[in-house]
C-alpha cells in the first residue's frame, strides 16, 4: 500500500483497500472465508491491516504458498513505487497540478474507508453482546486495571473460539 504525505496528510493505507479486498473475497472465495471474521483477526496482528488480511486470505485459499503470493501481491507494488518515488528528485509541492490531485485523493479514501464500514455493518448491529462488551472494553480500558495487549490477547483468543464453534456447529 502507498502513502503519500501531502501538507500533513496520508492518502491511501490498509483501510481504503478494504472495499476492494471485501468484493473480491465475497464473489470468489466466500466458501473458504468469511471476510468479517477475517477482519477483527487482522486488526489484531501487528502490522499494516492490508498486509495482514491478504496473508490471511492467502492462507485460507490456497495454504502457505497463497499466503506467500498474497503477501507478496500486496507489499510489492508499494516497493517498486516508492523505491521509483524515492530515486526521483520530484518535490510532490512544488508541482501544483500533482499536489492538487493529492489533495483531491483524500475524499477517496476517506470514502473507501466509510463503504467498507457501511459493507460490514451487518456484522455490529444487532443484539446487545456486542455493545456490552465494546462498553466493556472501553471502560477497562479508560480506567487501566488491565493492560491493552491483555485485552487484545483476551478479543483474539475469544474471536478465534467463536469461529471455531461455529463452525464445529454448522
Amino acid at each position: 500500500m502507498v502513502f503519500l504525505r501531502i501538507g500533513g496528510g496520508m492518502i491511501g493505507g490498509g483501510y481504503s483497500m478494504l472495499p476492494l479486498i471485501q468484493r473480491e473475497v465475497e464473489q470468489r472465495w466466500q466458501d473458504k472465508l468469511v471476510f468479517s471474521e477475517a477482519l477483527p483477526l487482522a486488526q489484531a496482528l501487528p502490522g499494516p491491516v492490508a498486509v495482514n488480511i491478504a496473508t490471511i486470505i492467502g492462507r485460507a485459499v490456497a495454504g502457505f504458498g497463497g499466503a506467500c503470493s498474497a503477501l507478496a501481491g500486496v507489499i510489492l507494488p508499494s516497493i517498486l513505487i516508492l523505491g521509483l518515488l524515492a530515486a526521483s528528485t520530484l518535490d510532490w509541492n512544488s508541482a501544483p497540478l500533482i499536489a492538487a490531485a493529492m489533495y483531491g485523493l483524500r475524499p477517496v479514501a476517506i470514502g473507501l474507508i466509510a463503504s467498507s464500514l457501511w459493507r460490514l455493518r451487518n456484522t455490529w448491529t444487532g443484539g446487545v453482546f456486542r455493545p456490552i462488551v465494546a462498553g466493556l472494553t472501553l471502560i477497562l480500558l479508560a480506567s487501566g486495571l488491565i493492560p491493552p495487549m491483555v485485552l487484545i490477547l483476551i478479543a483474539v483468543i475469544a474471536a478465534g473460539w467463536h469461529a471455531w464453534r461455529t463452525r464445529k456447529c454448522a
